[in-house]
């Protein structure tokens, strides 16, 4: 139950990146620095803690490179189907008062897919979270720790707009990691190697496509970009802590 519990405690931190959104008033200047923080937050993630764990997952199997290719591409397309598929998106949006609307379907859309994009990631981290703080309590309580540190900014991305829609992606960003642990406890499971690295290299094409295709690309729109860097070297920092931790 502890093992658990712990799980639970690495998906709070979305919880708290959306609070401290919801808390500072200026919102425009705080979606500048979040899209910046998240952007580099998930490139982190990536060459940080995915690769690292696919390169493990894959080991000694002589397709795995084939199948990380195969997965990533598929991942990434799927993504893009996906992101074609939904209405109301359009970065060139406006801070007069009739594109507020476009803005926030604007939001609400990177926001969905962002989340989309971490789900399966986030299950994963809550199974080996889970199984981590089994063997050892302290070294399931770092895990998570430093697994909560990259969740805050994505946390204040997903939370920028504080509506009902919003709260049930936040809630579910919450739950994932908890559900990979809970997995883990009903059912006994053990993945086998190469099937989680599929998972993860899957998990990897729809991050380079959000990274690519949404920030990267709101970065460049954006009128604040001063605040974005700010919120890209903040990024970078919490990648460094989270490697160090880690």
């Amino acid at each position: 139950m502890l093992s658990l519990l712990i799980t639970l405690l690495a998906g709070a931190f979305f919880l708290i990146g959306a609070l401290i959104s919801n808390l500072l008033k200026n919102k425009n200047q705080l979606y500048s620095f979040s899209i910046g923080l998240s952007a580099t937050t998930l490139l982190g993630i990536i060459f940080f803690d995915l690769l690292k764990e696919i390169k493990t997952s894959f080991y000694g199997l002589k397709i795995g490179l084939f199948l990380f290719l195969v997965f990533v591409i598929f991942g990434f397309l799927f993504l893009f189907i996906l992101d074609k598929m939904i209405p109301n998106h359009n970065h060139n949006h406006h801070d007069h008062e009739k594109n507020i609307k476009e803005h926030n379907n604007h939001l609400y859309h990177i926001s969905f897919l962002t989340v989309l994009g971490m789900i399966i990631h986030n299950i994963i981290e809550g199974m080996t979270i889970f199984i981590v703080t089994f063997s050892s309590i302290l070294s399931g309580f770092l895990m998570a720790l430093s697994v909560g540190l990259h969740n805050i900014p994505i946390g204040m991305q997903v939370g920028i707009r504080n509506t009902k829609k919003t709260k049930m992606l936040i809630l579910t960003l919450v739950l994932s990691t908890f559900i990979g642990g809970l997995l883990v406890f009903l059912f006994n499971l053990v993945l086998k190697n190469s099937i989680m690295g599929c998972l993860m290299s899957l998990t990897v094409g729809m991050t380079l496509y959000l990274v690519i295709f949404e920030f990267i690309k709101e970065i460049i729109k954006n009128k604040n970009k001063k605040i974005c860097f700010k919120g890209i070297l903040f990024g970078i920092i919490l990648i460094v802590i989270n490697v160090l931790i880690g």
